[in-house]
This record gives C-alpha cells, sequence and structure tokens, in this order.
C-alpha cells in the first residue's frame, strides 16, 4: 500500500486523495516534517511599489556572467552530454506511469 497525504480539519484526518485500503486495515499517522526553505517565503515577499523598485534597481545592477572561450566550450559540451543522456533515458521516466 502506497503512504498518502492528508490535513487534520477540526479534530479529523481528510485525505488529499481517495484510498482504496481494506476495511479495518490499520494504519500509522504521524505528522509530516516540516519543510525547510531556503531564503525568504513566497508570502513574505515585499510588494510594495517601492520594495519592488528596490528589487528592480538591485536586479539591474547585476553584472552578466562572463565565460572565457574555454569556459564556454566545456559548458556547451556538458549541456550536450546532459541532452544526449536525457534522451537516451527518456523511457525510464515515463515507464509505470500509464497502466
Amino acid at each position: 500500500m502506497k503512504a498518502i497525504m492528508g490535513t487534520v480539519h477540526k479534530g479529523q484526518i481528510v485525505a488529499d486523495q481517495p484510498v482504496e485500503w481494506p476495511e479495518g486495515c490499520r494504519v500509522v499517522i504521524e505528522p509530516a516534517a516540516k519543510e525547510e526553505s531556503l531564503g525568504i517565503r513566497e508570502e513574505d515577499w515585499p510588494t510594495t511599489p517601492e520594495a519592488l523598485a528596490d528589487w528592480l534597481a538591485w536586479f539591474d545592477s547585476l553584472e552578466p556572467v562572463k565565460l572565457s572561450p574555454a569556459e564556454e566550450a566545456d559548458w556547451q559540451a556538458w549541456r550536450q552530454k546532459i541532452k544526449e543522456y536525457t534522451i537516451a533515458n527518456m523511457d525510464k521516466d515515463i515507464e509505470g506511469l500509464f497502466p
């Protein structure tokens, strides 16, 4: 049987999706670990016009990354390797998704 996620609502556990487990099946229920976030949460970003203007000014001040011809060639070679690997293994990624 596959684990599912759910939410506690008014003291009851509500599954995120229907389950096809046998009636009377014993289950283990424990709180999910809190997701760790990197940096600021989406809802905490300042959205005032001033804050957005500050962010845009900071973003516009960033210098572009400059690669040497050797770095550029190495980067392109790695992109090609990744592309070839992806194409060679794409069937494996979808195995079992469709009955």
